[in-house]
C-alpha cells in the first residue's frame, strides 16, 4: 500500500462563562433588573457603568477580571453605590440665605424661620419631603404684621386714648394736641419715626 499524505482537521471551542450582574440591593430601595453575560474564554470583559438616579456607580465586587476566565461561571457580581449629596438653598430674605447639604432622599424637614415684624406662610417652591437628586431652591413667604399704637392724650380728653393700628415699619404720624389754657409740648415718649414690632404705648 503506498503511503500518501493524509490531513487531520481540528476544531477548537472556546470555553464559555456566564456571570451575573446585580445592579441594586435592599438598602437602594429600588427594583432594578438584574442581569446575566456570556463570555469567550480570553474575550474582554468590560461592562458599561451602570447609572441609579441620586447614587454614583463605584465599583463591581468582586472585581471582574479584565479578560474572560472560568472564575467568573456562575459568579455575581454586585454594584457598588455612593449616595450623591445634593443643595438646598433657603432662601429667607433677599440677602439672608440658607444653604444646607443633604444625601439622597434624606428629610427634608426644616423649622419655620423666625423675621422680626412678619409672620411667615410658608415656602415658594417645589418643596420636597425627601432629598430629590438635584439642588433645588426655596424662598420664604412672609406677612407684615401689624401692631397698635396707644397715644395716652391726659388732662379730661374724651377718649382718654387713641388706639391706631400700624404695619411693622409703617410711618407713624400723630397730630399735636390742642387743649385750652394747655400748650401742646410733645409726646413721651417719643415716637419713632416708623412702627417697631410691639405695641408702642406714647
Amino acid at each position: 500500500m503506498p503511503f500518501e499524505d493524509l490531513t487531520v482537521t481540528g476544531s477548537l471551542t472556546l470555553d464559555q462563562y456566564t456571570a451575573k450582574f446585580k445592579i441594586s440591593n435592599d438598602e437602594l430601595g429600588v427594583d432594578w433588573e438584574d442581569f446575566e453575560k456570556t463570555f469567550s474564554c480570553g474575550a474582554n470583559t468590560e461592562i458599561q457603568d451602570p447609572e441609579l438616579n441620586g447614587y454614583t456607580f463605584v465599583r463591581w465586587n468582586p472585581t471582574i477580571p479584565q479578560k474572560a476566565d472560568a472564575t467568573m461561571d456562575g459568579t455575581t457580581y454586585e454594584a457598588e453605590w455612593i449616595l450623591n449629596e445634593y443643595k438646598m438653598v433657603l432662601y429667607i430674605t433677599d440677602t439672608d440665605s440658607i444653604v444646607k447639604t443633604l444625601y439622597f432622599r434624606d428629610s427634608t424637614k426644616i423649622a419655620d424661620p423666625i423675621r422680626e415684624g412678619y409672620t411667615f406662610t410658608g415656602w415658594k417652591g417645589d418643596f420636597s419631603v425627601t432629598m430629590p437628586d438635584s439642588n433645588f431652591t426655596l424662598t420664604a413667604k412672609w406677612k407684615k404684621n401689624k401692631y397698635p399704637l396707644i397715644a395716652n392724650k391726659g388732662l379730661d380728653f374724651s377718649p382718654a386714648a387713641d388706639t391706631t393700628i400700624y404695619a411693622f415699619q409703617e410711618a407713624i404720624s400723630l397730630k399735636d394736641l390742642s387743649h385750652e389754657g394747655y400748650e401742646f409740648k410733645g409726646w413721651l415718649p417719643k415716637p419713632p419715626a416708623t412702627m417697631p414690632a410691639d405695641t408702642f404705648v406714647t
